[in-house]
């Protein structure tokens, strides 16, 4: 939900579906990592301030991602 939330902040007015149909889907990994960069930094905020114990693996381990996923993490 928080992807989804950051694509109706960061795009208000984007289509996913209509930019693959008709742009040949060229824009559509930019917008999808700002939407996870954007999931990332409100899901994680504060995180950090528990003694740093946490390192990007065991985050998102932690949430049931593929481990691809830590580049979203600042």
């Amino acid at each position: 939900m928080a992807h989804e939330l950051g694509h109706a902040i960061e795009h208000p007015g984007v289509s996913t579906s209509f930019l693959r149909n008709y742009s040949q889907g060229v824009q559509i990994p930019k917008v999808e990592a700002e939407a996870n960069q954007f999931a990332f930094d409100l899901l994680l905020h504060g995180l950090t301030e528990y003694g740093g114990c946490f390192n990007k693996y065991d985050i998102v381990r932690g949430l049931g991602l593929s481990d691809s996923m830590v580049r979203f993490i600042k």
